[in-house]
């Protein structure tokens, strides 16, 4: 019936209200560290940034980070025992936080950090160098990512100055996925000129790994040209990740196995 030309007035009946479920947003940082190496300690320290303006409570973000280490079980890297693997807060407009690790002393503890917030929030992880006095001897930022199947970034290779880029691969799902890397040599002075190997990772669901660009050849795959590549001599290209399901992927350039930068990790998905 039209009731716009009909004199009587509308009457509901029936009326069907669906509750909203508000979206949840994912980023994971694929490298974290908390411990002693050496002489020196490395640390996590996590940056949040919600930059949303509110109106009473009204962009106010709940933010839930949650560590992982290398096999997926709970990482305590934030002090407060096993509470230190799970930190949930609020954070209102424009307001930032901090998280410092700091978990039970003893040897390195590495893995990865997920991160799920009801806005959009910004984070960044900064991978600290520390030393006996407590004085930073170097740091590095990374920002947290969210997880794709498509990943490109650049590496290096100086054997005179032991020049590596190191890279970590973190599945943050509940299904096991398949990872392949691509060896790109843009410089067409190894043969074939579009590629170098092809190693293929099975990560379980919530597994980390962390490698090195001078450690590739040991990954299991299809090497025919591992034997001759040139470790001794200097290497720029490009790698890439593609995996079956979503995956983190962290880059960092290292100097003699100590952390310098990061760098950058870019995707066509979105």
């Amino acid at each position: 019936m039209d009731y716009r030309a009909d004199p009587r007035e509308e009457e509901v009946h029936e009326l069907w209200m669906e509750p909203l479920r508000p979206r949840t947003f994912r980023t994971c940082l694929a490298q974290v560290a908390d411990g002693s190496v050496g002489e020196l300690r490395l640390r996590t320290l996590l940056v949040f940034q919600n930059p949303y303006e509110s109106f009473g409570d009204t962009f106010a973000t709940r933010v839930r980070v949650s560590f992982f280490d290398s096999a997926g079980e709970p990482l305590e890297l934030l002090p407060g025992g096993s509470a230190g693997a799970v930190v949930e807060f609020d954070r209102p407009k424009y307001s930032p936080h901090w998280l410092e690790s700091g978990g039970p002393p003893g040897g390195l503890r590495v893995g990865y950090a997920t991160i799920e917030s009801s806005l959009p929030v910004d984070v960044l992880g900064i991978l600290q160098t520390v030393s006996g006095a407590s004085e930073i001897v170097s740091e590095v930022g990374v920002e947290a990512r969210e997880p794709k199947v498509y990943q490109v970034f650049p590496v290096e290779w100086k054997a005179a100055v032991r020049l590596d880029t190191g890279f970590a691969i973190a599945n943050p799902g509940d299904r096991e996925t398949k990872v392949q890397l691509i060896l790109y040599d843009p410089s067409t002075k190894f043969k074939p000129p579009w590629m170098l190997n092809w190693p293929r990772l099975t990560l379980a669901p919530r597994e980390h790994k962390a490698v090195f660009l001078s450690e590739i050849c040991s990954l299991p795959g299809e090497f025919r040209l591992c034997r001759s590549f040139p470790f001794d001599e200097d290497f720029e290209g490009s790698l890439q990740v593609i995996s079956d399901e979503p995956v983190c992927v962290t880059s960092l350039r290292t100097r003699q196995g100590w952390l310098i930068s990061s760098l950058p990790v870019g995707s066509t998905q979105r």
